[in-house]
């Protein structure tokens, strides 16, 4: 392997590296910000069954 060709391959992984990276990164991203949003939706409901339920007692 000539020294030109190991330079390029060893961009090319160090590259994919970093974008396979960057991918998954942002997909915890994402999964963190939907779940942060369910759980507002939970705990506003929540919120409402108590409210509710005192308001019966």
């Amino acid at each position: 392997m000539t020294p030109q060709s190991f330079s390029f391959f060893l961009h090319v992984a160090m590259y994919s590296a970093s974008h396979g990276f960057n991918a998954v990164y942002n997909e915890i991203q994402q999964r963190y910000a939907e779940r942060k949003q369910i759980m507002n939706v939970v705990r506003k409901h929540e919120d409402k069954s108590k409210k509710r339920k005192a308001k019966k007692n």
